[in-house]
């Protein structure tokens, strides 16, 4: 993780993730990417998204 508690490499635009940071980061201590069939990447998943409450 870098300094400011984010996943170092993993950008994230999906602002309505509670794990989202201003800056395009993800937030959360790491993250679960499903899609076993997977052949693009809009047929994954990432099952960590929570939604702001």
């Amino acid at each position: 993780m870098e300094n400011n508690k984010t996943l170092q490499g993993i950008l994230c635009t999906v602002t309505e993730c509670h794990y989202h940071t201003k800056d395009d980061k993800c937030s959360a201590n790491s993250i679960k990417v499903n899609g076993d069939c997977a052949k693009t990447s809009c047929e994954t998943e990432c099952q960590t998204f929570k939604p702001h409450c």
